[in-house]
């Protein structure tokens, strides 16, 4: 028998370990297609010229997988793993199904919404759908600065008249064909050829889209490459490749209708191909005319030395600038009180080691700030070696950015700015060494020269460098005659703004949400650009504006999923600690960088990793806007931050003293077991030791379904989720006393408690009178020991004077709080205010 069951035993072992085997052979089998995919994108990155780094990097990440894959730590945490994506399918799949139960029950009451809470079923077949773009911009070459010029600005210039466009990258062209768009052209900026590329072209000749090529640099021309700095600055195992890329930019060139280049020059090589050229050039945009405005308010404070400005960018300008250096070099030796600054890579030559105190050096930064030290300087320079076909066909932006500054600038003599420079009238002009220190000195020993030409040239570049000039040349070469702007009306409004909300995921009644939504939604309503980017979110664009349709507010501007692309805005806030880090990724896409703050958030973690990083991003120097007075009384005095609040909302058409309907004693009190900075379990330990003080108070629980009598050791009413608003208001007038804890920012609860005239219990923690206008004869704080708080609660309920005092002067604080309104138009103050005092701080 023993033996029977020892081979029985056997055969199952034999059993599980045959499963195991299939198990690990199939393990095997999708890391082995995981490799394959990620050797599939290397190959895509090694043909990018501009990619040659990345791929390097996407080899190094795939060996890291590879090793963390393999050790221990990955294996003992493979059923955490596994838990956590059950977990996440389960709750998706039962989330979505009470979303359906729950529209299912609301269907027979649908008349008795109103039409702002409700959609027909053509408005939501209107928001599946949505109008298509206008244009659509693909980018193939994402990083550097190239996409402002070349697609962003052209993106402001068209929608400011009212165009739809969309931006996608290169890698989701592919979504035109999928939503069925039919814009009137699709423009490929620095677009490689591929089988991409080839789609998306079938597509566009099916439908008699007009396709566009738009490249702003000789790249398109193989046999030119050894002409390019940073060519040779390339390791010769890297040079096939990149000429690989150029190859590929000519070969899809090629493929479609019409060619654009950023100079005439550009412009005649592209033609030579034998396509449609046209000329639009780069120009700078609507923030950069702001914050010039702003910086041309500001008087240069005294100083006994000149500076001249070198703006190089990338690393491949050491050959342009030797052009100008001896010069330099001369001017150094000859003006003790003359200055160098150079930002951005540049190998100096080793001429300037005997100046080098006088030589600053600072990194690449973005746009803005580089504004801010064009400003600082009396004269920038734009030296190009002359006859290089590659040099030749650059644009003249280093010109129009330091004339929008009213700083004079000298530049080389290529064709682009003999074109727009007037020499000695808008700027200086210089073709030899000879030049260059002739027309450097002349401006460095006559202040009313530097004077006029900047002031001569900040008028060229007003005129004819700005979002009304590219609009206007895009009109010329886009086919949008026929095409109708959108008639979505506006109100007037001089300081209307561009302002995008980074939004982490989409909790339906969730308090959070509802704070930031209704700032945006209000916003819109004044009359500025509004835009919604969601992290996070399985949903898709047309069903978030459904779902916020439906619970939150009837929101009409644009709704995306994050993608990596921002549009440029006047302000883009991040609303949660971990949108701070997707926020920063668009410095130089946005005027600034705010923080809409709810909560100090990194309590919401245990000290750790997480913690850390959610304090770091006070110290990132974004300005904030807090929800209440704790937070930014907090950020300024522990971390030194910019931080202004707005006041809680009250919605007092719900929130006001109601006539009582219960006549017996009792407290409420705001359960979150779920929330640990609610502390429910402090709550229970001092409400037992308090029913022992008042047995005959009514002990009321609310905000929780999960709770569990049985743990108590005194008796409660449960009322979990109050049906409706209107019946939490009810209980709030029917209690004698409101219990609501709040550790870190209060939420709106013990604010709707006073306003319905029921006197609160809050936590006495060190900040925490802030929440309640700096006094303690508000809210009663009550010291945080169990015991103690039980006590001082017991004596306030016998004290009826001092209670109804209490109450009364909650009724005066609230009272002075504003409605959603009046929140939306301090929010809006604040952004504008912000935003005039031309202040940019960048991370």
């Amino acid at each position: 028998m023993a033996i029977e069951q020892d081979e029985r035993s056997i055969a199952e072992m034999r059993a599980q370990i045959t499963k195991q085997e299939q198990l690990v052979a199939e393990l095997r089998s999708v890391v082995a297609e995981r490799e394959k995919s990620v050797a599939e994108i290397v190959a895509k990155f090694s043909s990018v010229p501009a990619e040659a780094a990345l791929m390097r990097e996407i080899v190094c990440l795939s060996e890291r997988v590879q090793d963390m894959r393999s050790s221990l730590s990955w294996k003992v945490t493979s059923p955490f793993r596994e838990a956590n994506r059950f977990f996440l399918r389960t709750f998706s799949a039962r989330y979505r199904k009470e979303r359906r139960a729950r529209k299912a029950l609301q269907t027979p009451l649908s008349g008795s919404l109103s039409s702002d809470a409700k959609l027909s079923a053509s408005a939501k077949s209107q928001i599946e759908t949505g109008p298509g773009p206008d244009i659509v911009y693909v980018i193939g070459c994402w990083p550097g600065e190239s996409k402002r010029y070349r697609v962003f600005n052209a993106v402001e210039a068209l929608t400011s008249r009212g165009y739809r466009v969309e931006v996608l990258r290169e890698e989701h062209m592919g979504r035109i064909e999928a939503r069925g768009w039919r814009p009137a052209a699709i423009v490929f900026f620095r677009t490689p050829e591929s089988h991409l590329t080839a789609s998306c072209i079938g597509y566009a000749k099916r439908h008699s889209i007009k396709t566009f090529f738009d490249i702003d640099d000789l790249v398109f021309e193989p046999d030119l490459v050894d002409q390019i700095d940073g060519f040779q600055l390339l390791p010769e195992s890297e040079r096939a490749t990149y000429i690989e890329g150029v190859r590929r930019y000519r070969a899809f060139l090629l493929e479609t209708d019409a060619v654009i280049g950023s100079t005439k020059p550009l412009v005649a090589a592209l033609a030579a191909l034998g396509k449609p050229a046209y000329l639009v050039p780069n120009t700078y945009n609507r923030i950069q005319s702001e914050k010039a405005e702003v910086l041309l308010q500001k008087k240069k404070a005294a100083r006994d030395f000149l500076k001249i400005g070198y703006f190089s960018g990338s690393r491949t300008h050491n050959q342009d600038f030797a052009v100008a250096a001896p010069a330099i070099l001369r001017l150094l030796e000859e003006f003790p009180s003359l200055r160098l600054l150079v930002v951005g890579e540049l190998d100096l030559p080793s001429g300037f080691d005997s100046f080098s105190g006088r030589v600053e050096r600072l990194d690449f930064m973005p746009y803005q700030k580089m504004q801010e030290e064009l400003a600082d300087c009396d004269i920038n320079i734009a030296p190009l070696v002359i006859g290089n076909p590659f040099n030749e066909a650059k644009s003249e932006l280093k010109w129009f950015e330091a004339a929008l500054l009213a700083v004079p600038c000298v530049v080389s003599k290529t064709e682009p700015y003999e074109i727009a420079v007037a020499d000695g009238t808008t700027g200086m002009l210089a073709a030899s060494e000879a030049e260059w220190y002739e027309k450097l000195k002349m401006l460095i020993e006559d202040a009313s020269l530097r004077q006029r030409i900047g002031e001569g040239a900040r008028q060229a570049a007003l005129s004819s460098w700005g979002q009304e000039a590219l609009c206007a040349k895009l009109l010329d070469v886009l086919p949008l005659k026929d095409v109708s702007p959108s008639s979505r009306a506006l109100p007037v409004n001089t300081d209307r703004k561009k302002i995008d909300w980074i939004i982490p995921g989409l909790i339906l009644g969730g308090g959070g949400h509802r704070n930031i939504l209704r700032a945006a939604y209000f916003l819109e309503q004044f009359g500025h650009d509004v835009g919604l980017i969601f992290t996070g979110v399985e949903e898709s664009a047309s069903e978030i504006r459904a779902l916020l349709h439906e619970h939150f507010y009837p929101f009409q501007g644009q709704i995306k999923v994050y993608d990596g692309i921002f549009r440029y805005s006047d302000v883009l806030f991040a609303t949660h600690w971990s949108t701070v880090y997707t926020a920063l990724e668009a410095r130089g896409m946005t005027g600034e960088i705010m923080y809409f703050i709810q909560d100090f958030e990194p309590m919401f973690a245990p000290m750790g990793t997480e913690y850390i990083l959610a304090e770091n991003t006070y110290r990132k120097g974004l300005y904030g806007i807090s929800s209440g007075p704790w937070c930014a009384h907090v950020l300024r005095k522990d971390f030194n931050a910019e931080v202004d609040f707005f006041e809680f909302p009250i919605d007092r058409s719900v929130y006001f003293p109601r006539k009582r309907q219960k006549s017996e004693k009792n407290i409420i009190f705001f359960a979150k077991p779920d929330m640990p900075r609610r502390c429910y379990e402090l709550g229970v330990a001092m409400l037992s030791e308090f029913h022992r003080l008042m047995p005959d108070v009514e002990i009321i629980f609310y905000g929780a379904r999960n709770i569990d009598e049985r743990q108590l050791d005194f008796p409660i009413t449960l009322k979990g989720l109050m049906p409706t608003i209107h019946d939490l208001a009810q209980a709030y007038s029917d209690a004698d006393l409101g219990v609501v804890f709040s550790t870190t920012n209060p939420s709106l609860v013990p604010y709707e408690m006073m306003a319905c005239g029921t006197p609160v219990v809050d936590l006495d923690r060190a900040g925490n009178e802030v929440n309640y206008d700096g006094r303690n004869d508000i809210a009663l704080l009550a010291d945080p020991e169990p015991k103690l708080m039980a006590r001082q609660m017991a004596s306030l309920l016998k004290n009826r004077d001092e209670l109804s005092s209490r109450a009364q002067r909650g009724l005066e604080l609230t009272s002075r709080m504003p409605d959603e309104l009046g929140m939306a138009k301090r929010v809006e103050e604040l952004v504008l205010n912000r935003l005039r005092q031309g202040v940019r701080k960048v991370a």
